[in-house]
């Protein structure tokens, strides 16, 4: 989200049917931020790599994030891909199987939420169109 000063983050999770004791996931993370050019994109896994040194003093960070992501995705025996257009976006896209969990208890409710007037609501409306909105 620290590259996507307006638009949107898009996140969204598919699962196969189920085969045996596993299912397929696949995640992808879009958004509408400054985009990747096709150049570069092979590099940005590489751990201490940014696109471009302006946006480490503009965005900070260390350029560990994505090699560390790829790294867990592939011992979890998975893929991550990246797509991307400079000035239009990203989609950087999971894909893992992992085992079915036993059923168990549900998730307990959160307890309530303490912060701004309407933050539940604004939350609520986020997690049902799955964007967040950074404008």
């Amino acid at each position: 989200m620290k590259f996507t000063a307006r638009g949107h983050v898009l996140v969204s999770v598919e699962c196969d049917a189920p085969t045996g004791p596993d299912a397929l996931l696949r995640f992808a993370i879009s958004d509408t931020g400054i985009g990747i050019p096709e150049d570069r994109l092979a590099d940005i896994f590489d751990r201490f790599t940014q696109v471009d040194a302006s946006s480490m003093r503009r965005h900070g960070g260390t350029g560990l994030g994505l090699a560390i992501s790829r790294e867990l995705v592939m011992l979890m025996g998975g893929t991550l891909r990246v797509t991307s257009r400079p000035r239009e976006g990203s989609t950087f896209s999971i894909e893992v199987r992992l085992p079915i969990a036993a059923e168990g208890p549900a998730c307990p409710a959160r307890a309530g939420a303490v912060g701004r007037p309407g933050a539940d609501r604004r939350r609520q409306q986020r997690q049902s169109t799955g964007i967040a909105d950074v404008s």
